[in-house]
């Protein structure tokens, strides 16, 4: 599915006429493309079995560590180490300032809607889709009918998430404290 094709199937729904490009001057394209962008990193922000990435490295440069644009989040291994902006920063310390690098076991990103996995861009167009209508349109009904589809993708992208993560019981730390004896659980991926 394109960013046109959105565009369109939410012009459509609005009563508006399709536009044959996306960077057509139409004002409800660009308000549509708006709301479309927020939303693809709004829903990407909870971190998701095609945006979370493992066991990263990030080296200083000049004694600070400035992240890529599209990290949303991190997970450091030193829980004094939080993300400020697009730098790290050491909450220990009061500093931007690393020596050594600092090594994250899980970063989420956010990725442009081409990227995304089918279902997810289903989601997203609807979700974007709810959000257009309120502020735009103001028709509750077609609001709401959005909202159903909405709901319904987003079971969709959950089941798929749960699939991908292959979640078990005997995973959950208390069950591999107790399989393999008293030691200290430090994570889910060591």
């Amino acid at each position: 599915m394109t960013e046109l094709e959105v565009v369109n199937d939410i012009l459509r729904a609005t009563g508006d006429s399709p536009v044959s490009s996306i960077n057509s001057t139409h004002p409800n394209v660009t308000a549509i493309r708006t709301q479309l962008k927020r939303t693809v990193a709004k829903l990407q922000r909870r971190g998701w079995w095609f945006n979370t990435e493992y066991e990263h490295e990030f080296q200083p440069a000049n004694n600070r560590i400035t992240l890529p644009n599209d990290v949303s989040a991190i997970v450091p291994e030193d829980p004094n180490v939080i993300m400020r902006g697009k730098e790290l920063y050491d909450r220990a310390r009061n500093s931007y300032v690393f020596e050594s690098a600092v090594k994250v076991t899980s970063l989420t990103r956010t990725l442009e809607f081409q990227q995304l996995p089918e279902s997810m861009q289903d989601a997203v167009k609807y979700a974007a889709a709810v959000e257009y209508i309120r502020d735009s349109v103001g028709d509750q009904t077609l609001m709401n009918e959005f909202k159903t589809l909405a709901g319904a993708a987003m079971i969709v992208v959950l089941g798929e998430d749960l699939e991908s993560e292959q979640l078990n019981a005997f995973n959950r730390p208390t069950a591999i404290k107790m399989r393999v004896g008293v030691r200290p659980y430090r994570g889910r991926w060591e």
